[in-house]
């Protein structure tokens, strides 16, 4: 049975309610993440309170270089990332071809020179050539 996403206004309705059972909204939180719909997932695991599953989605954030949930989960966790762990994300965002990431990554890190080399690399890409999305590129 294919499960889908509530539609948005219940959704927003959940999370608007100013007294909603914890249990549900880790349920639904659940499903979320399933779902592999990690914004979603954060929303409700923050309205439930579920500090694990908080901790859950940082660990998948950091394991995909997605720096924006990664902010989003240690604000919500009032926690702070150490140097290594920014420089892990900085790594993993790099690998993954999410430069942009992976240099804010690599600032809050401290480390300026990793910064300054991606800073390079992705005024490079934006000064590129365009790529026009509806004709092949040559060769191919």
């Amino acid at each position: 049975m294919k499960i889908e996403p509530l539609p948005y206004l219940k959704k927003r309705n959940l999370l608007n309610d100013p007294n909603p059972d914890p249990q549900r909204m880790k349920r639904i939180g659940d499903l979320y993440f399933d779902m592999d719909l990690l914004q979603d997932a954060l929303l409700f695991y923050e309205k439930a309170g579920d500090q694990k599953a908080l901790e859950m989605i940082l660990s998948r954030a950091m394991d995909e270089g997605d720096l924006f949930l990664v902010k989003q989960v240690i604000k919500i966790l009032k926690r702070e990332l150490s140097k290594e762990e920014w420089i892990r994300l900085a790594m993993v965002a790099e690998k993954k071809g999410k430069f942009f990431f992976a240099l804010e990554a690599y600032r809050e890190a401290g480390e300026q020179d990793e910064a300054g080399r991606l800073s390079i690399t992705t005024a490079t890409l934006l000064n590129g050539p365009p790529q026009s999305l509806d004709t092949p590129e040559r060769g191919a």
